[in-house]
């Protein structure tokens, strides 16, 4: 999506005036970022619950500079991250108590 959206941006600097850039750039946006945008964040091996499981900062963070230009585009980023800290959360603490019961 980042690449398309650069291409796009700079077929709007040869081809058409620069005061189309901006509507074009948002339209771009929404095609890309929120019709698909659930299908993008979902992906297995490269949506955001892998990202986060993976480590993926860098991919991370495109990925928030993406979805923070489109109104509440992060919404669903958002959503997903608090259910991968919540699940997180929750293997750390039954192992932390798995680990006391078998001291006992």
């Amino acid at each position: 999506a980042e690449e398309c959206l650069k291409k796009e941006k700079d077929r709007v600097s040869i081809y058409l005036h620069g005061s189309s850039e901006p509507k074009l750039l948002e339209k771009v946006q929404h095609e890309l970022l929120s019709v698909y945008a659930t299908q993008l964040l979902e992906k297995e091996h490269s949506g955001c619950h892998a990202l986060l499981r993976d480590d993926k900062v860098v991919d991370l963070s495109r990925m928030y500079r993406l979805y923070s230009k489109i109104p509440r585009g992060l919404d669903p980023v958002s959503t997903m991250f608090k259910q991968h800290v919540t699940a997180e959360g929750i293997t750390l603490v039954k192992q932390a108590e798995d680990a006391a019961s078998n001291q006992k």
